[in-house]
């Protein structure tokens, strides 16, 4: 059964999570959802890494979201950068995790806060779903006055990806409406090296079984060797 956390971001705002794995030291993985959406989507796929891998799992609301504290009109990515960094803390700070073997996926805004975490903490192996993309100058705007940067040029999500050493993992949805498949494509171009997967029948979000279900595999396979 998972263990409700808490946990507090820069600013003092209580972050609300769930941990998932077994009683001895084990490979961890971070899980980030979207912009507008919560951690519930993610104890499938926590609970099937404990299972199948021996992981130890966190799933948590980012500031304003769930039942994490904070309003989330008012907050920015740095805000949410810094509830990112606070959870991997968390997540490291568990007894049974070992530090060397921490992974992280990350969907849509996640993918982004993903990408950003990668040059703050160490990252074993990094998964991104559908990764967002913001504008630099745009670090410290609420959500409203925020625009999606360009694919090219510098940015800090492209150049922490173009640092990150490990096995990375880029998933891109064939029919993404919100996405474009430009933006997923810059963090290819950026990185060094990379896997990139099309599931090519599915959307943004995934809201079929199927396509959760062919994610949750396609997860599964690359965390094997975390």
């Amino acid at each position: 059964m998972p263990r409700t956390v808490h946990f507090t971001a820069p600013g003092g705002r209580s972050l609300h999570g769930r941990l998932f794995g077994p009683a001895r030291r084990r490979p961890a993985v971070l899980f980030i959802h979207g912009l507008h959406s919560t951690q519930a989507g993610y104890g499938e796929r926590a609970e099937a890494l404990v299972e199948e891998l021996g992981a130890v799992c966190l799933t948590f609301d980012l500031g304003g979201h769930g039942e994490s504290e904070g309003v989330q009109r008012s907050l920015s990515l740095a805000d949410h950068i810094g509830d990112v960094v606070a959870a991997y803390d968390r997540l490291v700070g568990e007894r049974d995790v070992d530090p060397a073997r921490v992974g992280v996926a990350g969907a849509s805004y996640g993918g982004y806060l993903a990408a950003v975490l990668t040059a703050r903490r160490p990252v074993a192996r990094l998964a991104i779903r559908a990764p967002a993309l913001y504008a630099d100058a745009d670090v410290s705007v609420p959500p409203t006055a925020r625009r999606h940067a360009p694919v090219e040029g510098p940015n800090v999500a492209l150049d922490a990806v173009h640092g990150f050493t490990g096995p990375f993992l880029v998933v891109e949805s064939g029919r993404d409406s919100v996405v474009p498949a430009d933006m997923v494509h810059a963090y290819l171009r950026a990185a060094r090296s990379a896997r990139h997967v099309v599931m090519t029948d599915a959307e943004h979000a995934l809201t079929e079984p199927a396509w959760r279900a062919e994610f949750l595999a396609i997860l599964l396979d690359f965390f094997r060797g975390l």
